[in-house]
């Protein structure tokens, strides 16, 4: 007897599906200008906000604190990046973009509006927005639920 409850053709069957069709997508573009994943997404919260902590670096890119820095790690053997003890909390370490990392910014910029580009081609500006608040909104309630994200290895 089939089951009423089905995985194939759910919404989250889509999600898993267009999330592996959104990395096959972007990685080529990230590796061209020299980041893997999940490096870009570490790398453009310090793009526009240089100075974060370790801990608000999670929260923007929705990680946890052990992927945070590992990836850390790999953006500080690029010469990218570099950590300091934070001159008012010395048990908090800011990251801080390095002048490389200042310098690769500009192309990040640039190749993640040419892989949004071709990610979303199927999709007008309103559906565009419309999946993002959508997204967002799913995003929200479950960090709400569980501030902590999974580790997914």
């Amino acid at each position: 007897m089939a089951s009423q409850h089905k995985v194939v053709g759910s919404p989250a069957m889509s999600v898993v599906r267009t999330t592996k069709t959104l990395r096959a997508v972007f990685t080529p573009y990230m590796v061209e200008i020299g980041l893997r994943p999940p490096g870009p997404l570490v790398f453009a919260a310090l793009a526009e906000r240089d100075g974060l902590t370790q801990t608000e670096i999670a929260d923007v890119c929705g990680s946890d604190a052990p992927s945070v820095t590992k990836c850390l790690r790999g953006l500080e053997g690029l010469g990218l990046v570099r950590r300091e003890r934070d001159t008012e909390d010395t048990r908090v370490q800011r990251v801080f973009l390095t002048p490389e990392g200042k310098e690769l910014a500009p192309r990040l910029d640039v190749a993640w509006q040419q892989a949004s580009s071709e990610f979303f081609e199927p999709l007008t500006a309103a559906e565009r927005t419309q999946l993002a608040a959508l997204l967002d909104k799913i995003f929200e309630y479950h960090r709400a639920r569980r501030p902590e994200p999974a580790v997914i290895t």
